[in-house]
């Protein structure tokens, strides 16, 4: 039998430092736990880019130019615990989705207006 299906279900993806400028839809990607898409040129996440992605505790965009992210872009993230998003040119973030967050990294967005409720992310650790 052939074993390469277990490479394309390994649960860690690293596609940091790739010039990446849009990204493909994760769809069909059910074991991811970790993607690593620092350092690219993603400029924004649609809809349905993580669509499948049930089992993802950690996604670390950190170090793109991302100006939008869909609203529901995030509603199929229910096990991430771990959101890097700083050092891109975001104004705000959807927090649909992100109910199992415990670690958010927000640092250098500039423009960044969003006041997060207690209520919309009930497991944020505070960090000093």
């Amino acid at each position: 039998h052939s074993r390469l299906h277990n490479f394309i279900l390994l649960p860690i993806r690293d596609l940091s430092y790739n010039e990446i400028e849009e990204l493909p839809s994760f769809q069909g990607c059910l074991n991811l736990q970790e993607i690593s898409l620092q350092h690219n040129h993603i400029q924004q996440i649609d809809r349905h880019t993580f669509q499948g992605l049930s089992a993802l505790r950690l996604l670390d965009l950190s170090r793109n130019e991302m100006k939008t992210i869909h609203r529901d872009a995030f509603l199929y993230l229910t096990a991430l615990t771990n959101l890097d998003l700083s050092l891109n040119s975001l104004s705000s973030i959807p927090t649909t989705g992100l109910s199992s967050l415990n670690q958010l990294k927000l640092t250098g967005n500039l423009q960044m207006k969003n006041v997060f409720t207690a209520k919309s992310l009930p497991k944020l650790r505070s960090e000093s």
